[in-house]
């Protein structure tokens, strides 16, 4: 009895073990069937792929064809595409507004500016010129009857006379339209500088003399046009 219940154990046991076996098999063919269906599957992804990438260029040169533009990101597309295909994005010019021409003033606003010139300006040239301005009346020429007369002592070697007569002169000119204005130029005649170092006691110049009916009412030694239109300003005053 003992024996039998042996050799059933073992049978059982053998049959355990083919099952085993069985089942391993089985296993086996199911894990390499499902490497093949993954491998099948990648094969298809890769072909879909392909076939999309194909698909995207064959779209882009029919659009290419047709002159219409793409998107320039794939490099490969790029490079395939012949250069005399390829065509310049259009640029979109932004018109600059223009300034409204502006329209000239009315004839009625423009009016002509007032011209001062004062005309009573005089280069001694002589001695007797010189000589007419301290006459005394009742011999004073009728033009410098009551008028009060500048007397500038020059000289056309003098860099301060010089920068005066380019810069100064004109505004004295035509801020004292009644001022007669006498120049005499002392480098151009030894005569007269003579005269007006002796008599006017003229030592350096620029020098401006202040005469009024053959008087003289002051001097101003130098270039300084404020000392000078204060001191003519005076002597306008008190005719």
């Amino acid at each position: 009895m003992a024996k039998r219940t042996h050799e059933v154990m073992q049978d059982v046991d053998s049959d355990d073990d083919i099952d085993e076996d069985k089942l391993f098999e089985e296993s086996s063919d199911d894990a390499a069937s499902a490497s093949d269906s993954l491998e099948d599957s990648s094969d298809i992804d890769s072909d879909d792929e392909e076939a999309q990438r194909k698909k995207k260029q064959r779209m882009k040169k029919e659009q290419l064809m047709r002159g219409e533009m793409y998107d320039d990101d794939d490099e490969e597309d790029t490079k395939s595409v012949p250069p005399s295909k390829i065509q310049e994005r259009p640029v979109k010019r932004v018109r600059q507004p223009t300034a409204a021409p502006q329209q000239p003033p009315p004839a009625a606003a423009i009016t002509a500016a007032p011209q001062r010139r004062c005309k009573n300006i005089y280069n001694l040239a002589n001695m007797e010129s010189l000589r007419a301005i301290f006459t005394k009346p009742p011999h004073t020429p009728s033009a410098l009857v009551n008028k009060l007369v500048v007397l500038a002592v020059v000289s056309s070697n003098c860099n301060a006379c010089r920068l005066y007569e380019a810069n100064d002169a004109h505004k004295f000119h035509d801020k004292f339209l009644e001022v007669i204005f006498a120049y005499v130029d002392v480098a151009k005649s030894a005569e007269m500088a003579g005269a007006v170092q002796k008599d006017l006691h003229v030592r350096s110049t620029p020098t401006f003399v202040m005469v009024k009916n053959g008087t003289v009412l002051a001097t101003v030694v130098g270039s300084d046009v404020q000392t000078l239109y204060a001191m003519i300003m005076k002597c306008v005053s008190s005719q």
